[in-house]
């Protein structure tokens, strides 16, 4: 018996696509009235007690055409769906969600300013979620004292499987940080997994050093490498989510004018719109761009911008809802 025989997997609309690709195997009852008003909930036929419930949730806006419910409804789905999983006698909720809105606010920027990423555990806490599995938080240290277990994957293992073929073609690779912020975080664990995978590779890290001119307008205007020249080497920069990806962009353009043979730009959550995935489709700094499956997008998506290309974080989640299932905790491989 596999352990999805013990474990309830339920994904909730906005993240179906996602939750086949984990292999969901319980459905939710969900009705949309014109109001906007929704009902959400367990199947009626479906025996909650005592099962240990993992729900599959984006918090995203919706990007298909026709797609609904947009972000703020998405969570309040999360947060009914939970509540109703606990009243009908599960014996423990993890909420599975891939892309984490409102964890960008993670600090006051102004006087009576809510931590929206606090109070959305918060919220979370009180619909009776035992514990929380995300993907590539922007800040990883929102997990640290919430009161409750809060497991942060990240995407490298899956990212260094995707361009083994890189790999394989150049002799030599760098890896550029979108900012110094992020060398520990992400860039730091791509680096131990590439140089665990290849153990012998010319491998150069850095970051770019920018300065932020609005919300939605970053200039980087100059590259730190811990090592020699980007000439000839292949360069990869990975963030964890972008609305336009201007960052990428710019540290494309620093690497192309430094001698890269190839720049390959990414994040684990793309919320660009049509006119900034065209942006990416024609601009010269990037001849490739990656991005993950935590906000769902269709796929004609990829078929109108080739230069963009999908890999899926269903695997180290599936991963980790086994082992929380099994061992209630995460393995240190993921």
């Amino acid at each position: 018996m596999g352990f999805k025989d013990d474990a309830m997997i339920f994904a909730l609309s906005s993240s179906k696509k996602f939750g086949e690709r984990i292999g969901y195997n319980a459905e939710a009852t969900e009705m949309f009235f014109p109001d906007e008003e929704f009902r959400v909930h367990p199947d009626s036929s479906l025996d909650m007690k005592g099962k240990d419930v993992f729900v599959i949730q984006s918090i995203h806006k919706t990007f298909s055409v026709g797609g609904r419910p947009e972000l703020s409804t998405k969570l309040l789905q999360l947060l009914i769906f939970c509540d109703s999983a606990h009243r009908a006698g599960s014996a423990r909720i993890t909420a599975v969600i891939p892309y984490f809105g409102f964890a960008r606010q993670d600090r006051p920027t102004e006087t009576n300013d809510s931590e929206s990423a606090k109070a959305t555990i918060n919220f979370l806490k009180a619909a009776y979620v035992d514990r929380i599995l995300a993907v590539d938080l922007h800040n990883p240290k929102i997990t640290k004292d919430c009161g409750m277990p809060f497991y942060n994957l990240l995407l490298s293992k899956t990212l260094v499987e995707h361009l083994a073929p890189v790999f394989n073609e150049y002799d030599k690779f760098a890896l550029i940080a979108p900012d110094k912020g992020a060398m520990d975080n992400r860039t730091g664990s791509l680096e131990a997994e590439v140089r665990r995978v290849y153990p012998d590779i010319n491998l150069i890290t850095g970051y770019a050093k920018k300065v932020r001119k609005s919300g939605s307008e970053i200039e980087c205007y100059g590259l730190e490498l811990y090592g020699k020249s980007l000439k000839e080497r292949a360069t990869f920069t990975f963030d964890d989510e972008t609305v336009t990806g201007s960052t990428i962009l710019n540290v494309g353009r620093l690497c192309k004018e430094a001698g890269a043979a190839t720049v390959i730009g990414g994040v684990s959550h793309c919320k660009a719109s049509r006119e900034s995935a065209q942006t990416i489709q024609k601009s010269d700094c990037l001849d490739r761009f990656i991005i993950s499956d935590t906000v769902s997008r269709s796929d004609n998506f990829f078929k109108e911008y080739p230069k963009i290309e999908e890999i899926s974080a269903s695997g180290p989640v599936y991963a980790a809802i086994r082992d929380i299932h099994e061992h209630d905790f995460i393995s240190a491989q993921l």
